[in-house]
């Protein structure tokens, strides 16, 4: 069995170069705690931020100082659609004209396949 070193079997310059060689071996940081890569972590998380601020906050102030804060208008010659019936995904039957009365638009969806 062996037991552990005793300092008397050291001299001092010996014990120094253990002590160096030990300091320099904690000393190794990863590469992500480098100040580069915080820097690029930061400047991604501005650019993130950026682009989910941008359609919400700062594209509708721009348009606030441009003025432009009138709801669109339809168009001035709608495209006139044959009054139809389709069968719901209830079940039932839907008229067009059933459909339209009292909105601005209508919005048909197909489904592909049996429910």
């Amino acid at each position: 069995m062996q037991q552990p070193p005793d300092d008397d079997l050291y001299d001092e310059r010996e014990l120094a170069e253990i002590d160096e060689l030990n300091s320099m071996t904690g000393e190794s940081r990863s590469m992500l705690d480098s100040p580069w890569w915080k820097r690029i972590a930061i400047a991604f998380a501005a650019v993130l931020l950026l682009a989910l601020l941008l359609p919400t906050v700062v594209l509708p102030a721009l348009d606030g100082l441009r003025g432009g804060g009138a709801a669109p208008q339809p168009p001035a010659n709608p495209i006139a659609v044959p009054d139809f019936e389709l069968q719901s995904a209830q079940g039932g039957t839907v008229r067009l004209s059933d459909a339209a009365a009292g909105n601005e638009a209508v919005v048909l969806v197909f489904y592909r396949g049996y429910f």
